[in-house]
């Protein structure tokens, strides 16, 4: 805001009206904001008083916005922009005004201490928390030795630089704080995209041959209760053996079986396994095993079947099985038809 006084021309003597005494009608005068969410408490752009011996006035100016220069990194990986997408998670809309107001004056450079502040928040995907991730970053790029952060009206993606700073959303695959993407350290749990051993492509759903499988389907409401039998967090994982016999039958022998009335009667088998027990080594970079206690995570678990199935099972009235490699283990599901 600008304040400025003058002397009228026909003024003869000092003028001795104080300025607040002055400014303050003005104030509350007509010169109210436009705005037409709240004109009573809102002042307007500028405005003038003539009291007498001279005239005040005042002007407001907003702070110039400094334009940013975008770049786009074309993710492969996605994250929910609007909080009517995000599963329960925090959007990134929400994310950015939380951070932003965080960070909103702190200095960035070698002398503060700091050269980049960052937070990441996680990803649900096929309902199972922290899939992936999106993280928030401001560091100081080459233009400058010191840089306060101001919070900036800036809702697009990936980097846009203002001045001396970068502000940066970058995606993951990695969940944990200690290794956010442009400081990725090799540590459980593995990346779902990571090449496989090879280097070969990502490990994919593997699904078995459509004219292999049976005829009967199964809806979500029956396979759901499978998932929740097998996938119990800190399980054994003690692989498939010779001739299965490692395999988890859904549902157990002696109760119901799926397609009780028909002439064969169905179950699942369901299995998993790792390099200590059958599976090949999965990756180039061992390191990405660090940290993995060699159980069945529940979340993991039920992630990598129903992507499994979401992925095969898109023939009407079959059911299909298969394997996928999800996070340093390989999961299996099959179903076996048996006559009364």
């Amino acid at each position: 805001m600008t304040i400025w006084w003058k002397a009228t021309d026909d003024s003869k003597w000092a003028c001795s009206e104080f300025c607040n005494a002055a400014l303050t009608p003005l104030a509350y005068s007509a010169c109210k904001s436009e705005n037409p969410e709240d004109p009573e408490n809102t002042m307007g752009a500028g405005g003038v008083i003539n009291v007498g011996c001279g005239i005040y006035s005042y002007h407001i100016m907003s702070p110039k916005h400094k334009d940013a220069t975008i770049w786009c990194r074309g993710h492969e990986l996605i994250a929910p922009k609007y909080y009517k997408v995000s599963d329960g998670d925090k959007s990134m809309e929400a994310g950015i005004e939380e951070w932003c107001n965080d960070i909103d004056g702190k200095t960035l450079g070698k002398r503060s201490g700091t050269e980049n502040v960052w937070q990441g928040h996680g990803i649900t995907k096929f309902g199972i928390s922290n899939r992936d991730s999106f993280w928030l970053r401001a560091n100081l790029n080459d233009c400058g030795e010191l840089e306060k952060i101001q919070n900036q009206d800036w809702s697009h993606g990936y980097r846009a630089s203002i001045d001396c700073i970068d502000y940066q959303i970058d995606l993951s695959e990695s969940v944990w704080d200690g290794s956010p993407p442009w400081n990725e350290e090799p540590a459980f749990p593995a990346p779902e995209r990571l090449s496989s051993k090879g280097p070969g492509p990502a490990h994919q759903p593997v699904c078995y041959p459509k004219n292999a499988v049976g005829d009967r389907p199964l809806t979500n409401e029956e396979l759901e209760p499978a998932l929740d039998a097998y996938c119990k967090d800190g399980t054994d994982i003690r692989g498939y053996s010779k001739y299965w016999e490692y395999m988890f039958s859904y549902p157990p022998k002696g109760e119901r079986q799926f397609s009780e009335n028909d002439d064969l009667t169905m179950h699942l088998q369901l299995g998993s396994e790792t390099v200590n027990n059958g599976a090949p080594e999965l990756y180039d970079n061992m390191g990405w095993w660090k940290g993995y206690d060699w159980k069945l995570g529940r979340d993991d678990c039920k992630y990598a079947f129903r992507k499994f199935l979401y992925d095969c099972n898109n023939v009407e009235g079959k059911f299909i099985g298969g394997t996928y490699t999800y996070r340093c283990v390989t999961y299996k599901i099959y179903d076996v038809n048996i006559e009364h």
